[in-house]
């Protein structure tokens, strides 16, 4: 996986409306909708696991200011793969508080927020496979009011997972798509309400990290540091006119055929089939010691 995106959130210039990003060629953060930009940034509360390294935190008001992160693009639409990391300390829990979603126009990726009750959800606009909710076990408890968490969004043929604090808690069927993508802002349906709260140690890579990967950065590493090994994949695609079917695999044509672990039914009981396309796309791992791999839709 390559880290894409990095904003750190070290606050900025003097009046300036940018959120420097230190990976090269990133997109700078824009600061939007705020009454004063001196006031965006502060230098408490800092997560107490990020202390040794962060100074400042984005502050976002509740009512219309938020970070735009620019165009974002994980690949093929709603089959990208992805990983989105920040850290979050919520002010105020009433009214479905949103955490990040898209800025532009569109039927484009699923949005998340917070409830009420600290459930963090996901919902697709477009019903591709309908909308999920992700909520944390009880047994890890959820996100509480002035308390910091780390959260982590994983995107992967059609598909988002939630990790908590570094704990992988729920996968849902909800793809991502490219799309201008803000954090913290309310700017698409009427749902929820502008974060309120504090944001800091925001970053996107291109692939789906591992859970390993995932821990470290609950527990604080800088998202510069994270190195996995690269796997090698292949993406397989067929007709979007298929509502139903699995992907398998075979060492030859002739068999034996299994099911690709990775690979999530193409349709989803009680949801709705993809909209606007013609294609599904599901990326599955290779076998590198392997000479030959087939792959199949099973209907």
């Amino acid at each position: 996986p390559q880290l894409t995106q990095y904003w750190p959130l070290e606050g900025g210039a003097p009046g300036s409306d940018e959120a420097e990003n230190v990976v090269a060629n990133g997109n700078p953060g824009k600061l939007t909708s705020y009454t004063d930009l001196n006031s965006a940034w502060a230098s408490t509360p800092i997560a107490s696991t990020l202390a040794g390294r962060s100074t400042k935190v984005l502050m976002l008001d509740g009512v219309n200011s938020y970070l735009s992160g620019g165009l974002i693009d994980l690949g093929p639409a709603r089959s990208a793969n992805g990983t989105i990391s920040l850290w979050v300390r919520a002010s105020d829990l009433t009214g479905d508080r949103r955490l990040l979603g898209q800025v532009n126009t569109g039927n484009a990726m699923g949005f998340s927020g917070i409830t009420p009750a600290g459930k963090v959800w996901v919902y697709d606009i477009v019903s591709n496979f309908g909308q999920g909710f992700m909520y944390p076990g009880p047994e890890y408890g959820t996100l509480k009011q002035d308390e910091w968490a780390h959260l982590t969004f994983t995107y992967e043929n059609g598909t988002t997972t939630l990790y908590l604090n570094g704990i992988k808690q729920q996968t849902v069927p909800c793809g991502f798509t490219a799309v201008t993508l803000g954090f913290g802002n309310k700017t698409r349906t009427t749902l929820g309400s502008a974060f309120s709260g504090y944001m800091d140690d925001i970053a996107i890579w291109d692939r789906s990290l591992s859970p390993g990967s995932i821990a470290q950065l609950a527990s604080g590493t800088v998202p510069t540091a994270i190195s996995e090994e690269p796997k090698l994949v292949a993406m397989v695609s067929w007709s979007a006119s298929f509502l139903s079917g699995v992907v398998q695999r075979a060492p030859a044509p002739t068999g034996p055929w299994t099911d690709v672990p990775t690979a999530l039914p193409l349709f989803y009981p009680g949801t709705t089939p993809m909209v606007g396309a013609a294609t599904r796309n599901v990326t599955v791992e290779l076998d590198p010691n392997s000479q030959a791999q087939y792959f199949r839709l099973k209907l």
